[in-house]
């Protein structure tokens, strides 16, 4: 009886509090960190932090891993990317975002988030700006309304190792597909720790069940593979695109493409059967057998 009464009385000052925290706040959803470096980089961090969700560098391109992975996709699109249509699932602070619009200048971006306070924290701490179309929604709920198609979608709502089920089946990734205009492309950021591709494997699997190609290329990190679902040819189109990016994302543009291979197949994952928990519950579980900091 003790323990929770404890609880509700500490409140905040019993979660784990980051010494460079700028803001603490609690969701429904996660409990999120708004840091603040000596150098005046801004990141958002959930839970554990052992991912950075988002990051702020004002005067400065988004170029960091991942992030800039997904500014790549427009490019590999059939159609010359000028001014493209974006949609970005997992808004997060709105790094992807901004990253989007200052790589090609004019593109219009629809960010969908969960979270709420995510929002609001983007707004107060990130530079988020009204410029961005946002939703608080669920990926699902949200492209179930939206009628509208685009040049490419980002997925960018999984937490590894909490991973939503319902974002890694087929009957997800056909809805990504068919809002998706003729010859679009969507990108989405899967999970891995290490060597350890299980939930890589499955979701790459799921999505060759949908579209045409299917390209995974792994981040410099210990954690992030990006997985681009499109029509045959997206590696050579952004290979004749690199020299039109901006100079700072070409040594990314032209690594990547050396780097894109394409997924083995696997049985798709579906809605009556994706088994994600155990499949990271596996990793996990080696892992912590192994001694192994999950970083």
């Amino acid at each position: 009886v003790g323990v929770p009464a404890a609880a509700l009385v500490l409140g905040t000052h019993a979660l784990p509090r980051h010494p460079q925290a700028l803001e603490v706040a609690e969701s429904p959803h996660a409990f999120l960190q708004v840091l603040e470096s000596p150098s005046g980089t801004r990141s958002l961090v959930f839970d554990e932090g052992f991912a950075v969700q988002s990051t702020w560098l004002p005067g400065q391109p988004v170029r960091d891993e991942v992030f800039a992975h997904y500014l790549l996709t427009p490019a590999m699109a059939r159609a010359e990317p000028r001014t493209p249509r974006v949609l970005v699932l997992g808004l997060g602070a709105g790094t992807s975002a901004r990253g989007l619009r200052e790589t090609y200048p004019g593109a219009y971006v629809v960010g969908v988030e969960l979270d709420a306070m995510v929002v609001k924290l983007a707004r107060q701490h990130f530079g988020l700006g009204t410029e961005v179309e946002v939703h608080i929604a669920d990926a699902r709920t949200f492209l179930r309304r939206d009628t509208r198609r685009y040049d490419a979608i980002i997925v960018d709502a999984f937490r590894f190792p909490y991973v939503p089920f319902h974002l890694t089946t087929r009957e997800f990734a056909q809805e990504v597909a068919a809002h998706l205009e003729p010859g679009g492309v969507a990108c989405f950021n899967v999970g891995r720790f290490r060597d350890e591709r299980a939930v890589v494997r499955a979701v790459g699997g799921t999505l060759a069940t949908v579209f045409p190609q299917v390209l995974a290329a792994d981040a410099r990190n210990h954690s992030n593979t990006l997985l681009y679902a499109g029509p045959e040819g997206m590696g050579e189109r952004l290979s004749e695109r690199t020299s039109s990016l901006p100079l700072s994302l070409r040594p990314l543009a032209t690594r990547v493409v050396g780097e894109l291979q394409p997924v083995a197949s696997a049985p798709p994952l579906t809605d009556d059967r994706a088994p994600v928990e155990m499949l990271t519950d596996a990793i996990l579980l080696k892992a912590l057998m192994g001694s192994e900091e999950l970083k």
